[in-house]
């Protein structure tokens, strides 16, 4: 495998060789064999997890779906990592988004994987015990589908787009990119994703909780930190005029890897497709708003640092 060094920030803690100098093709022979052990280790510890298709983890359960679209490259597939709306509403309500986000996009070359939240909350993709499970979906997609870790990105739609607001900066090493579609930033701090390409898609009458004016203003505050460090915080933020949002993700482009040293790239995620038939997800139990998607049309290039406001002919009134 050509990405096999890129393996070791899931194997560090395999690491006994004792200081030694070794030649280039003894220190790939080595990082081979941590490797085939360490893919060999984790099948073993995640085999009935695998198998059953859900996560069992301090005392909560994490079902997930995943399947695969297009070919895999030679530097492994991407994983896409899906993340369902809901919040705190009655399990159906949550089982419903779930089912809804497993056919929400199709990225090509990838793995897409779409977890089913191990709570029913409003913070179901964010609480302090997730962590592990995000690392472990991670490391299972690598040891069983040759998922590339550094193609990992981490996208989300209304409360699965809240939980993208939170995990992109709280786990900014472990993403490739990350788009939030719909979902409400709270009070998290954007500092973190100076080495993490970033995009915030929104409906411009998508009132409830203020998502619409926070959304700018968080697209705003980006927009201030890429200026002041132009190297960091790339990122797109599209409010687009219309209420309701369902996108459709291509594969990034360019070299869309996690990087060191960040360059311009796209997440690639554009409106290409809607689907007037999905309400929206419920952000409490008492608010569930349906709406139509009328079609937008994106600029092929849009800058990876301007908040944008883009316009519909034919915008679904406010919720």
């Amino acid at each position: 495998m050509q990405y096999i060094l890129s393996l070791l920030f899931v194997l560090l803690p395999l690491l006994s060789l004792s200081a030694q100098n070794l030649t280039r093709a003894q220190a790939e022979q080595e990082a081979q064999a941590i490797t085939t052990q360490w893919i060999a280790d984790t099948k073993s510890k995640y085999q009935q997890a695998w198998e059953n298709k859900h996560l069992i983890l301090n005392g909560k359960i994490m079902p997930f779906w995943y399947t695969t679209y297009g070919t895999k490259p030679a530097d492994g597939y991407s994983l896409f990592i899906s993340l369902h709306g809901g919040g705190n509403a009655p399990a159906q309500i949550n089982d419903s988004q779930w089912e809804n986000q497993k056919r929400l996009y199709q990225p090509q070359n990838s793995v897409y994987l779409a977890p089913r939240a191990p709570y029913d909350d409003w913070d179901m993709w964010f609480k302090p015990t997730l962590d592990s499970f995000y690392v472990a979906l991670i490391q299972m997609c690598v040891a069983y589908l040759d998922v590339n870790p550094d193609k990992v990105y981490l996208i989300g739609y209304s409360a699965g787009g809240d939980g993208v607001w939170r995990m992109a900066p709280r786990m900014a090493d472990t993403w490739a990119g990350a788009s939030m579609m719909a979902g409400h930033p709270g009070d998290v701090s954007l500092l973190n994703l100076r080495n993490t390409p970033f995009m915030v898609w929104c409906g411009a009458l998508d009132a409830a909780y203020n998502r619409n004016r926070e959304c700018t203003q968080r697209g705003v505050e980006l927009d201030s930190l890429h200026t002041a460090d132009p190297n960091g915080y790339i990122h797109e933020t599209h409010i687009v005029g219309y209420n309701n949002i369902n996108a459709t993700p291509t594969p990034p482009i360019s070299s869309g890897n996690r990087q060191k040293s960040p360059i311009p790239i796209s997440i690639g995620l554009l409106p290409q497709t809607t689907n007037s038939n999905v309400a929206r997800p419920y952000a409490s139990p008492s608010k569930a708003t349906p709406s139509t998607s009328p079609n937008v049309t994106i600029p092929n290039s849009p800058s990876t640092s301007t908040t944008k406001w883009l316009t519909s002919t034919n915008p679904s009134p406010s919720a």
